[in-house]
């Protein structure tokens, strides 16, 4: 458009123009790094360095707990998870076997192996990973935030919705996943009451590594979120058990079972 503007007003010609064949310049070549980042790089950080990550001011008492757990949910629903208010449809209509699982990318199954091991043969009401259509430059998870909202969270709020507070299934009502999505099932159990006990399988330590919620690391990280869940039973099947001392801290102060295996 700038070109045929030069040629109308400025030379008085008005004929189609097209832009000049430039070469293609490689996405690389365009990086201020194109190769590793520098030791003392912030890009990976740099949110970290503006806002200051949650202390991990944990409770020592059942009395501090309670106060605690009050304290850490209100700032949940305030500054991380934007949650719908309307109540969900019932598991019971899709399922009276008690489980909800909630898959990730790599279950291409509906009852993966690892869910069998976990259920035996238990049915499962199966919620399927969200598949976006998103190529590169990825416009919707770009967008996403600044909506306050993440590909994650919006799954989460998902998988609320499907279950409906103070409806019971037949059979207490369980929630498990494995490595991301298990953080995701077991952060539904923090806002409905009706879940009994949650089986994680392989869940990452932290969230740098996933679900990406915004604001999360400021309030807390993944073991203190499923300290969150005592004193309902808690299953971590995991080789780092050791990264989920701060759960533990919890667990033993709030009473509740919590369980450590290797999944076979």
């Amino acid at each position: 458009m700038a070109y045929r503007w030069i040629n109308r007003f400025l030379k008085g010609d008005d004929s189609p123009v097209t832009e000049p064949d430039l070469p293609k310049i490689e996405g690389k070549d365009l990086r201020a790094f194109p190769d590793d980042l520098p030791f003392d790089e912030l890009n990976t950080k740099i949110d970290e360095v503006f806002v200051p990550l949650a202390t991990k001011s944990l409770p020592k008492t059942a009395t501090e707990l309670t106060s605690w757990r009050e304290g850490k949910m209100a700032e949940l629903r305030r500054s991380v998870f934007h949650l719908p208010q309307e109540q969900g449809t019932a598991i019971r209509s899709a399922s009276g076997s008690g489980w909800l699982a909630v898959l990730d990318d790599t279950d291409t199954d509906s009852k993966p192996e690892w869910l069998a091991k976990v259920v035996g043969a238990a049915s499962v009401y199966a919620i399927p990973p969200t598949r976006l259509q998103d190529p590169a430059p990825y416009y919707i998870r770009r967008s996403l935030p600044l909506l306050g909202q993440t590909v994650d969270s919006m799954r989460l709020a998902d998988v609320i919705r499907s279950i409906r507070e103070g409806e019971h299934p037949r059979e207490p009502l369980k929630v498990t996943g494995r490595g991301q999505a298990g953080i995701i099932a077991a952060y539904t159990a923090l806002f409905r009451s009706n879940v009994s006990e949650v089986v994680l399988v392989d869940p990452p330590t932290s969230h740098r590594d996933g679900p990406i919620f915004l604001n999360i690391v400021r309030v807390m990280d993944i073991p203190e979120g499923l300290g969150l869940l005592a004193p309902r039973p808690l299953t971590i099947y995991t080789s780092r058990r050791e990264a989920f001392a701060e759960t533990e801290r919890i667990y033993a102060i709030a009473g509740g079972a919590l369980k450590f295996k290797t999944l076979q």
